[in-house]
């Protein structure tokens, strides 16, 4: 049904990439509830798509039954729209949040929102038309509630009985243009996709043009920053032929700390460090203090975004084991300077949960070795493979478990006493990190 004024209004969605969105959503609500369009500052609109201390005392200034704003929003390397509701006294009314698998809504997000959002806005408007214009609305009749992407599009409604009334807008956009947004909302509404002719393209970028705020300088900056501090273990094993003493280490205690700046929706860059701390090997009678430590430095490019994300990695990395000892019979100490190239992908579960895999070849191009004078130089290539659950509880905080598991193997060339000979050294870790995001 098609409601008459700004009985509701639509403030717009923010965040990186969300002219298409943005678009798609003031189409359905113009199209199911009559709302319209305004323009408020940025900092407003994060304010009521995150629900903050002031976001009542916007939503009350705009003088609506209804009032929607939505958000993009970052989680990990995923991407969730969040939309919320507010009633004409400011309370919240829905809170919604749907993994995204592209830039644009499919059919089951419009139905989601057009099942789930619409009719709690037409109840404001019933409600608020009912009575004093200067009296509160009453409560919905539902609380605000956190969903999740539903499994199936929902069936359509009903056709209403009233023959005056316009007509339903079908899921695909097919009717016909009934207003200004009708050949933008056939272009992005549509969930099928389909193409549409000259004229409508030219409408739908005239509308593009439209939704942007004018304060553009108020736009949410793309910059996107993390930073974690972990906890774990690390073990290493070092096997190689009899002339070559090995080494094994169970678990061992570990610190560490990650940073990671998104200066691009889809570019990332990090840096990591680990470092084991009170780790002793056995000489003789004595221990000698042991160290196993790692940096890296990688950078990554999302090949595809949305609730799956699939990114290329590239960077250099360390890793070291010394043993502050100088009897010439224990095991050599190991230095690895390499190159990383991998893969790496990321899965949102739900928007406070994802998952992340990854592999890597690792091609050792510098460190000493300790064998080198007496065997001769080695050649090294390491791999690693790597997953993680992660945690969001709040926007910015981050719970992680990780496992990380890398190996290098070691070959000697075919003359000398090593011939044919070679050598295994593995590092399997597991760690737990807090972190904030921004």
């Amino acid at each position: 049904m098609i409601l008459a004024g700004l009985a509701v209004v639509f403030v717009g969605i923010g965040g990186d990439d969300a002219a298409r969105i943005d678009r798609q959503v003031g189409a359905l609500l113009h199209r199911d509830t009559g709302a319209e369009q305004v323009k408020v500052s940025a900092a407003d609109r994060r304010a009521l798509a995150r629900h903050t201390g002031e976001s009542r005392a916007i939503a009350r200034r705009l003088h609506a039954d209804g009032v929607v704003a939505g958000e993009l929003v970052t989680k990990g390397r995923s991407v969730v729209l969040r939309v919320a509701a507010y009633d004409r006294d400011g309370g919240l009314v829905d809170l919604l949040e749907l993994p995204l698998d592209s830039a644009q809504l499919g059919k089951n997000d419009l139905a989601m929102l057009r099942t789930q959002l619409v009719p709690d806005l037409e109840a404001l408007v019933e409600a608020g038309g009912s009575g004093d214009d200067d009296a509160p609305a009453p409560a919905p009749a539902k609380p605000p509630a956190r969903r999740g992407k539903p499994s199936a599009p929902p069936a359509a409604a009903p056709p209403q009985a009233d023959d005056d009334a316009p007509a339903a807008v079908s899921e695909d956009a097919s009717d016909a243009p009934t207003s200004e947004d009708a050949s933008e909302s056939a272009t992005d509404g549509a969930s099928d996709g389909s193409a549409t002719d000259g004229g409508d393209t030219d409408s739908a970028s005239a509308t593009d043009d439209a939704s942007l705020s004018a304060d553009a300088d108020e736009e949410e900056p793309t910059l996107h920053m993390r930073a974690s501090l972990s906890v774990g273990v690390v073990g290493r094993t070092f096997t190689a032929s009899p002339a070559v003493p090995s080494y094994s280490a169970s678990g061992v205690g570990a610190v560490g700390f990650t940073a990671e700046v998104q200066p691009t929706p889809r570019t990332a860059l990090a840096v990591s460090t680990e470092r084991t701390i009170g780790m002793q090997t056995t000489m003789g009678a004595d221990a000698a203090t042991t160290v196993v430590s790692r940096w890296s430095a990688t950078a990554a490019y999302d090949l595809r975004r949305g609730r799956v994300v699939v990114a290329p990695v590239l960077g250099l990395g360390r890793r070291s084991f010394e043993i502050e000892s100088a009897d010439p019979a224990r095991s050599p100490d190991d230095h690895y300077g390499y190159v990383i190239a991998g893969l790496s992908t990321a899965a949102a579960i739900k928007p406070w949960l994802s998952l992340s895999a990854g592999a890597a070849f690792e091609p050792v191009v510098k460190g000493a070795q300790a064998t080198a004078m007496q065997y001769g130089t080695a050649r090294r290539l390491g791999v690693e493979a790597w997953g993680a659950i992660e945690v969001q509880p709040h926007d910015h905080v981050f719970v992680r478990v990780a496992f990380d598991y890398q190996r290098f193997s070691w070959a000697w060339p075919s003359a000398g006493a090593l011939a044919n000979g070679g050598a295994v050294d593995s590092y399997p870790s597991g760690t737990l990190a807090v972190g904030a995001t921004y």
